[in-house]
């Protein structure tokens, strides 16, 4: 009777803590059998019988039905891994269920969650400056290193990985500005062989045209506007006066249209639309014209042509001064077959489009998701180097931040205890997913690995053998596994402090009340 009564205690005191603990853990089951080299797809079906198929988790993180808070926290976490680096995500999430997992089993031993989460804390930093010592800068663009990290990362499609480092190359001054994101440059088309261009893709067809298209000698005029004349308010049109500014705007419109066959404008790009009056001129004139092009399309194209963005009221300066605004390109080409423009040989800095394409859009999408992440991977490699892959890193991650605990008086060493086990779970996880007894490979390497004083040795997922990863090339980005581990442990540490959940008013109830007493709260 008496250690029932104990057992109930313990259940409402860690009430919350269960609570997450079990949502997390069914989330984090969801996505683990899709983590490592055999890693399974997952298919998601909503309501409507819309089917995804993939093996990328943050994509099986989002577009799953997530109702509880804590089962967001680690979604948002897994989000925030994929702005931040664009691979890792179901590493992260693992390890952060692992981490929860583990850190409730030292709570439920009686351990204070203040003295458990101050051991994870410090083995946290710990592996975090251990990641930083260790990791190897790459030497070159050209780094066999760098092709690995991208083909590992794009479940093994070598070609999608040579397009990358190829991509990587003609960009590679860029690839230090932490603005620029190489997956960005990703364009996915059903129908489409997959690909590099050396130059920008705009996914809209031009007006008018009803087959492929070349233009060679491109004259290129872009406005951030749309292409119309000066408009006179409805009111104001009613009177003479008004009538009178119509006519003229129509007018100086004309002359200004006739300023581009002046020019030898042959493409009009626009952000917005077009007046009948100005598709006609440019029909006439074999003028080609593209509207509404995104802002990501504006900004690459005025890069990469030399172009300069213009408003429509530019035209009415002279022809002179309006050619200040123009870009220049070899060829531009429409592609009827995807309905998609290329623009190749700009006079302006370099850029390159990766094309990747599938028969079905189910399969491109999957296809496009494994290019960014491979194009995340690479570039993640690029700036920050590369430590062994497949999980043996988080096992010599694992062995250091226990030995942490010797150095740490009192109970925080559990909280030390905890994190350094949670590492283990995602080499358990691919070994398990491989086919082999997750169990027997984790202890076996783990002693191998002392022995053999190489914290590079992993496992071989195809035959079970035992191998120096970085011999044979097998690298994780060094920062997709820092930002993984930090990530993970953020979020875990934030759920293991939660102790009660308190249900909220609505925000309009709240907002009412606030209002009601004058706003003091």
């Amino acid at each position: 009777m008496k250690k029932e009564s104990h057992t109930q205690e313990i259940e409402e005191r860690y009430q919350a803590l269960f609570s997450n603990a079990a949502a997390v853990k069914a989330l984090t089951q969801a996505v683990a059998s899709s983590l490592g080299p055999k890693g399974l797809d997952t298919m998601l079906v909503d309501r409507f019988g819309e089917v995804v198929v993939t093996n990328d988790g943050v994509t099986i993180l989002t577009l799953m039905e997530a109702q509880h808070p804590a089962a967001r926290m680690v979604v948002n976490m897994a989000r925030a891994q994929e702005r931040e680096v664009g691979d890792g995500t179901t590493t992260a999430a693992v390890l952060a269920g692992a981490l929860v997992s583990e850190g409730v089993n030292q709570i439920l031993k009686g351990v204070p969650v203040s003295k458990v989460l101050g051991g994870m804390t410090k083995a946290l930093n710990h592996a975090l400056s251990l990641i930083k010592k260790r990791s190897l800068k790459v030497k070159s663009i050209r780094d066999e290193k760098l092709l690995a990290a991208a083909k590992i990362a794009g479940r093994g499609d070598e070609r999608v990985a040579v397009i990358i480092r190829e991509a990587a190359a003609l960009l590679e001054e860029k690839l230090l500005d932490p603005g620029f994101k190489l997956a960005d440059l990703v364009l996915a088309k059903v129908g489409a062989t997959t690909s590099l261009i050396p130059g920008v893709v705009i996914n809209k067809a031009p007006l008018w045209e009803d087959g492929s298209r070349k233009i060679a000698g491109v004259h290129l005029l872009v406005l951030d506007d749309g292409l119309y004349p000066e408009e006179v308010e409805g009111e104001a049109l009613s009177s003479e006066a008004g009538f009178a500014q119509y006519l003229n705007n129509q007018k100086i419109f004309q002359e200004n249209l006739y300023k581009l066959k002046e020019l030898g404008v042959n493409l009009v790009v626009l952000t917005r639309g077009i007046s009948d009056t100005a598709e006609e001129f440019c029909y006439e004139n074999d003028i080609m014209v593209i509207t509404r092009i995104t802002q990501k399309e504006l900004k690459r194209l005025l890069e990469f042509t030399g172009a300069r963005a213009a408003k429509r009221s530019s035209l009415n300066k002279p022809a002179a001064e309006l050619k200040k605004v123009l870009g220049y390109a070899q060829t531009a080409l429409y592609d009827a077959k995807l309905s998609l423009t290329v623009i190749e040989g700009g006079a302006g800095k370099p850029t390159a489009t990766i094309l990747v394409g599938a028969a079905t859009d189910e399969v491109v999408d999957e296809q496009e998701r494994i290019a960014k992440d491979a194009a995340g991977s690479f570039e993640a490699a690029y700036r920050f180097g590369v430590l062994p892959g497949g999980g043996s890193f988080l096992l010599y991650l694992s062995r250091e931040v226990e030995s942490l605990k010797n150095q740490l008086a009192g109970m925080e060493s559990y909280g030390v205890m905890a994190f350094a086990e949670a590492l283990k779970v995602p080499f358990r996880v691919m070994a398990e997913n491989a086919g082999f007894n997750g169990l027997e490979k984790l202890g076996d390497l783990m002693t191998l690995q002392v022995q053999k004083n190489n914290y590079a040795l992993g496992l071989d997922f195809e035959t079970g053998e035992f191998i120096d990863m970085l011999a044979k090339d097998v690298v994780d980005p060094a920062e997709v596994v820092y930002q993984a581990v930090k990530n993970a442990s953020e979020v875990a540490i934030s759920l293991l402090k939660i102790n009660t959940i308190i249900k909220m008013k609505d925000y309009e109830v709240l907002k009412e009340g606030e209002q009601e007493d004058g706003g003091k709260r």
